[in-house]
């Protein structure tokens, strides 16, 4: 049996080591890992009636029509209308699904969040870690939370919606 090791192997582990102290490696891990989970999600999963109401609304927009008066479903706040249209036009000129493209703007609300949090963190003199650690794990808490939306139901965001 041979004792030789992999060459480099303790190189890797140092270099990655090295590279995981420094906290903006660290942030842009959670942030990178965090955006494509929801991306990833959104795409694969088609989610429930609120959806399809999105779907609906987002058509009609892209068609030109009235979205009160073409059809009697529920229609959310007017604001969320203003944000399915331009990522509508996202889905239809990139060829996404529509199921995806709806989801769009809870997506860029989390990042959205995640950045902000970054900003006062920064703001607020904290140390290294803690600036790493607070908006971290918001965004790691955040998302289960973002997942409900994205694959089952709009209610959490139906209460921020309307505040």
């Amino acid at each position: 049996m041979s004792n030789r090791k992999f060459i480099g192997a303790e190189n890797l582990l140092s270099d990655l080591n090295e590279f995981l102290k420094k906290p903006l490696n660290i942030v842009v891990i959670v942030f990178l890992a965090g955006f494509f989970l929801r991306c990833l999600i959104a795409y694969h999963f088609f989610g429930s009636y609120d959806v399809e109401s999105w779907i609906l609304d987002t058509q009609l927009l892209l068609d030109g029509k009235n979205v009160y008066a073409e059809t009697h479903r529920y229609h959310y706040a007017p604001v969320l209308l203003w944000a399915l249209y331009p990522c509508g036009i996202l889905a239809t000129a990139f060829n996404w699904p529509m199921c995806f493209g709806v989801k769009l703007p809870f997506i860029i609300t989390d990042v959205l969040i995640f950045f902000l949090l970054l900003i006062i963190v920064h703001r607020l003199n904290l140390d290294k870690k803690e600036r790493v650690l607070i908006p971290s794990l918001f965004f790691l808490i955040l998302f289960p939370l973002s997942l409900l939306p994205i694959m089952v139901n709009s209610a959490i965001w139906q209460c921020f919606l309307f505040c």
